[in-house]
């Protein structure tokens, strides 16, 4: 599948913004375990099949989901 530049620049700064906030969350303490088994892990890596060329906003939704899930993985975290 063809990926336009636009989605291929959406794809990289999703798995760098994922990167980012696993390595921050990890420098706080939490486990790796926890970061692995987030949910959005299986977004990010079908991201190229099930996000099209024309459906962009997708990222955005995407984007949001993985900053909500390490939000409340560093909330468990700040509790302790």
């Amino acid at each position: 599948m063809y990926a336009t530049p636009e989605r291929q620049l959406w794809m990289l700064k999703i798995i760098l913004h994922f990167y980012d906030r696993a390595s921050q969350v990890l420098k706080k303490g939490a486990p790796i375990y926890r970061v692995r088994e987030m949910e959005s892990i299986e977004d990010i890596t079908r991201m190229k099949v099930r996000i099209p060329n024309d459906k962009i906003d997708k990222f955005e939704e995407l984007f949001q989901i993985i900053n909500e899930e390490f939000d409340m993985l560093e909330q468990d975290f700040t509790r302790f």
